[in-house]
């Protein structure tokens, strides 16, 4: 109550509670005070997940990547919409997940030319100049 910590905050939305649904009430009720924090919109997207409120959670999701592309909530929208069969939409999430996630920083760009598409050739690897 008398301090925000973003690291408890992250494991109140790991822990596992018996009534998901009061858990997602009482953390709600930090918005009014912390309402673009990421950490805690991650944490509300995790917690309206286990309460199966699948809008809910993915606008607090994608809220918490709005404020803080945080590779964890790419994850868990990636989890989400795949679960919703956007498996598209699921795939660019992971995606920006990883360009998210410290060390998995693209280095090599892969350049595929028409022909080699339409040949299936193997694609022509280049390093990247990064």
């Amino acid at each position: 109550k008398r301090e925000w910590n973003d690291t408890l905050i992250h494991y109140y939305g790991l822990v596992m509670a018996v009534d998901a649904k009061a858990q997602l009430s009482h953390a709600e009720s930090w918005l009014a005070k912390h309402e673009n924090n990421p950490a805690l919109l991650l944490c509300l997207g995790r917690l309206s997940l286990r309460a199966g409120l699948w809008g809910k959670a993915r606008g607090y999701l994608e809220a918490s990547i709005g404020a803080g592309h945080l590779a964890e909530a790419y994850n868990e929208l990636g989890h989400l919409l795949d679960k919703l069969g956007e498996s598209e939409e699921a795939l660019l999430c992971y995606r920006e997940g990883l360009r998210n996630t410290p060390g998995c920083e693209q280095t090599v760009e892969v350049k595929i030319s028409a022909a080699e598409l339409e040949h299936h050739k193997t694609p022509t690897l280049l390093a990247s100049s990064s």
